[in-house]
C-alpha cells in the first residue's frame, strides 16, 4: 500500500474487513490484517507529526487534525456495525474489537499532540460513545444512592439522567460530541462531590446553583429554574414584594461564579445569561404593569364624570369657547384637556379626535339637549 496512511486504512477497512469477507477469512489472512492495522496506526502517527511541520499555517493544521477525526470516527462506525452483524461469531467480533483499538489510539493520539486542533464539538464514534456511557452509568448510580429524597433535586436529576442515558442510546439519531461527554464525566463528579459532602461547609447552596455554576444550558433546565422563580414570585401579594424577590434572585443569579466557559451546548447562550435575560424581562414586565396600573388610578381619580354625552360635552366646550368663558385662544388645547379629563357613561376615555369632530359638526337634537340644559341651570341659579 503505497497510499498516504489514512486513505491506506480506509482501503483496508473498506475493501477487506466487510463481515462476508472476514467471516470466510483464514487465521493467516485475520493475522496478517490485525499487523496491517497496527503497521498503519504507526505510519499514520509518523505521517501526522511531519504534515503538522510542513504546514504553513493554524488553519492548516486544524483542518489536517479535523479531517483524521472525521475519517476515523467513520471507519470506527462502520467496524462497530461490522462486529455488530449477525453473521459475525465471537472471534471474529474481537477481531474487529482490535483492529478499531487501532483506531482509537489515532484518536487519543490526536488529543495529545494536537489538542489545540482537536475539534471538540465534532461526534464521538459509537464505540468510544459506548464506552464512556457505561462510565458515567456506573458514576450516575452512586449519585443516586447519595442523593437526598427532595422533589427539586428529583426533577433536576431527571433532567441530567436524560443526557446520561442518551449517551448509550446508540439507536436514536441524537448525537453526542467529545465536548458534551468530557462535560457530562466532569458534571458527574462534581455532583457526586455535593451529595456526599458531609463534612465541611458545601460550595452551592442547591444542585440549580451548582448547574448554572457550571454553564448547564439545557433548555428544559432552564425553563424549569424560571419556573420556579416565577411560582414563588406568584406567591408574593403586592407588585412591590414581586419586584423584590426579583431583584434577589437576580442579584443570586449574577453573582454565581462560572465554572465553565464552554456551556454545555456551545450554539446556545449560556444558562446564566438565558434565566438573568428572563428576569430581567419578568422585572420589566411587572414594573410597567405597576407604572401602567397606578397611571391610569390616577387618571380615574382625576377625571371629571359627566352625564352628558360625547357631542353635548363638545358643544358646551365650544360655547364656553364661543362666549369667552375659556380664554384660550387655541381650542386645541382647550379640546385635549377636556378629552383627557372628563369621561363619559358610556365612554370611560373621550376620544380627542371625536371630540373635535363633534365640535364643529353640531347637531340639532344635541342644540335641543343642551338648550334643556341650560334652560334648567338658568332656574337653578335663580333659587340659588
Amino acid at each position: 500500500m503505497n497510499k498516504h496512511s489514512i486513505e491506506s486504512f480506509e482501503q483496508l477497512v473498506y475493501s477487506m474487513l466487510h463481515p462476508a469477507s472476514v467471516m470466510h477469512a483464514t487465521p493467516e489472512q485475520i493475522t496478517d490484517w490485525l499487523a496491517t492495522s497496527l503497521k498503519l496506526k504507526e505510519s499514520l502517527s509518523r505521517q501526522l507529526l511531519l504534515d503538522s511541520l510542513y504546514s504553513k499555517t493554524e488553519e492548516e493544521n486544524e483542518l489536517l487534525v479535523e479531517r483524521h477525526q472525521i475519517i476515523v470516527a467513520t471507519l470506527l462506525n462502520l467496524l462497530f456495525n461490522h462486529q455488530h452483524h449477525q453473521s459475525i461469531t465471537q472471534d471474529r467480533k474481537q477481531f474487529y474489537q482490535q483492529v478499531a483499538a487501532q483506531l482509537e489510539d489515532i484518536i487519543v493520539f490526536l488529543k495529545n499532540n494536537f489538542a489545540r486542533f482537536f475539534n471538540t464539538d465534532l461526534y464521538l464514534p459509537f464505540s468510544l460513545r459506548l464506552r464512556e456511557g457505561n462510565e458515567l452509568k456506573r458514576q450516575w448510580k452512586m449519585i443516586i444512592k447519595a442523593m437526598p429524597g427532595t422533589e427539586s433535586n428529583s426533577r433536576l436529576l431527571q433532567i441530567l439522567e436524560r443526557h446520561i442515558t442518551g449517551v448509550l442510546d446508540l439507536k436514536e439519531r441524537t448525537q453526542v460530541t467529545y465536548h458534551q461527554v468530557s462535560y457530562l464525566k466532569n458534571l458527574v463528579k462534581e455532583i457526586f462531590g455535593y451529595f456526599s459532602t458531609t463534612t465541611c461547609q458545601p460550595v452551592y447552596a442547591s444542585l440549580t446553583e451548582l448547574l448554572i455554576s457550571w454553564n448547564f444550558n439545557d433548555l428544559v433546565f432552564i425553563r424549569e429554574v424560571c419556573a420556579n422563580i416565577k411560582a414563588e414570585m406568584e406567591k408574593k401579594e403586592s407588585d412591590e414584594s414581586k419586584l423584590e424577590f426579583l431583584k434577589i434572585s437576580y442579584k443570586q443569579v449574577s453573582q454565581l461564579l462560572e465554572i465553565n466557559i464552554i456551556p454545555f451546548y456551545t450554539t446556545l447562550p449560556s444558562g446564566q445569561k438565558t434565566i438573568l435575560d428572563w428576569i430581567a424581562q419578568e422585572l420589566g414586565h411587572i414594573e410597567w404593569t405597576a407604572v401602567a396600573a397606578e397611571s391610569k388610578e390616577i387618571n380615574e381619580v382625576g377625571k371629571i364624570q359627566t352625564s352628558l354625552s360625547v357631542p353635548a360635552l363638545a358643544l358646551f366646550t365650544r360655547l364656553f369657547k364661543d362666549a369667552g368663558i375659556y380664554t384660550n385662544t387655541n381650542q386645541t388645547d382647550i379640546l385635549k384637556f377636556v378629552s383627557s379629563h372628563f369621561t363619559t357613561q358610556r365612554q370611560l376615555g373621550v376620544s380627542h379626535a371625536s371630540l373635535q369632530n363633534k365640535y364643529y359638526q353640531i347637531e340639532e337634537s344635541t342644540k335641543r339637549k343642551v338648550y334643556e340644559h341650560l334652560m334648567e341651570m338658568a332656574q337653578m341659579c335663580k333659587k340659588l
